[in-house]
């Protein structure tokens, strides 16, 4: 069987768009797998087949650009929403990756990277 990556990802510029592609099209060149493209909304949203393709995948990279020091709002939004499978399907085998994206020095990268760490925790938590 195929594994299943999925990108999610938030841009407000198109710089996150960038990377995000690249690493979709990175994980084509990977024989053996299914990849998916995933863009979060201005609102926070993705489309609702979308969270079929992430409680299928056994691997999801997320990416957001970093303003003021902190994640997007509308990548937070998305997170707060992730709630809906988060309760519903988590297991030892899903694998998360966070890639970070900022154009300036954020006031404490700590924060952000930590943040993005948190949420790479939530989901690989059995």
């Amino acid at each position: 069987m195929a594994a299943r990556i999925a990108v999610v990802y938030h841009s407000g510029y198109g710089h996150t768009e960038v990377i995000a592609k690249a690493v979709y099209e990175g994980t084509l060149e990977i024989k053996g797998t299914e990849s998916k493209l995933i863009k979060v909304s201005p609102e926070g949203k993705i489309p609702e087949e979308a969270w079929q393709i992430l409680e299928k995948s056994d691997a999801i990279v997320f990416g957001a650009p970093t303003y003021m020091g902190s994640l997007s709002g509308p990548f937070k939004m998305f997170i707060d929403t992730t709630s809906k499978i988060f309760f519903v399907y988590i297991t030892s085998r899903l694998y998360v990756h966070p890639f970070p994206n900022f154009l300036s020095i954020p006031k404490d990268p700590l924060i952000t990277a930590g943040k993005r760490k948190f949420l790479a925790i939530i989901f690989m938590s059995p």
